[in-house]
């Protein structure tokens, strides 16, 4: 226990506080597009965070399994040009 909270109520506020932190996707697009000078990069990777954050908060169910599926080809194109050289 500190400052008077039980540990329960400390777990329920972190997890009430960081629940809804994938509604930051559309924000990581506005800021992704001008970093990559590429819209369609910046949607790919937009893409991949927000997978990634409902993997992340284990709410993997929740993500469509097409979105999986444009996620894999997401990855190729990233590292195509790798594998290529």
């Amino acid at each position: 226990m500190t400052a008077g909270y039980p540990e329960k109520s400390l777990k329920s506020r972190y997890r009430q506080h960081f629940s809804k932190v994938w509604r930051l996707c559309p924000c990581a697009t506005v800021v992704l597009i001008p970093l990559t000078y590429s819209i369609t990069q910046g949607v790919i990777w937009s893409f991949l965070i927000y997978t990634l954050i409902k993997l992340l908060l284990r709410k993997g169910n929740e993500v469509h399994w097409m979105l999986y599926v444009i996620d894999g080809f997401a990855v190729l194109s990233l590292f195509a040009p790798l594998i290529e050289s």
